[in-house]
């Protein structure tokens, strides 16, 4: 995708998203354009866990199931990767 679209959709997503009315697809595009934020600001470490918890500070259990699991994986590498804790899922510890 090229740097003005993400622009674009970086911008829409600024305010953050109503996750209780907003459609899987916008949940979609608001956590795929967060971690594209994270990447283009080379964001780790304690920067990036501050940011992840203000973005995601609305999101529940709920919200998390109705976010594609590829998208949900990509996220939780991209944090891994970028020195946050994320415990591995299990059956009795779902991604979400």
């Amino acid at each position: 995708m090229e740097t003005e679209e993400w622009k674009t959709r970086i911008k829409r997503w600024q305010d953050g998203i109503d996750v209780f009315t907003a459609p899987k697809e916008d949940l979609n595009d608001y956590v795929n354009t967060k971690i594209q934020w994270y990447a283009l600001h080379k964001q780790s470490d304690g920067n990036l866990w501050e940011l992840f918890r203000e973005d995601f500070t609305t999101f529940d259990t709920t919200t998390w199931n109705k976010v594609d699991r590829t998208i949900v994986y990509a996220l939780r590498a991209f944090l891994r990767c970028g020195g946050v804790y994320v415990k591995q899922n299990s059956k009795q510890l779902t991604i979400a």
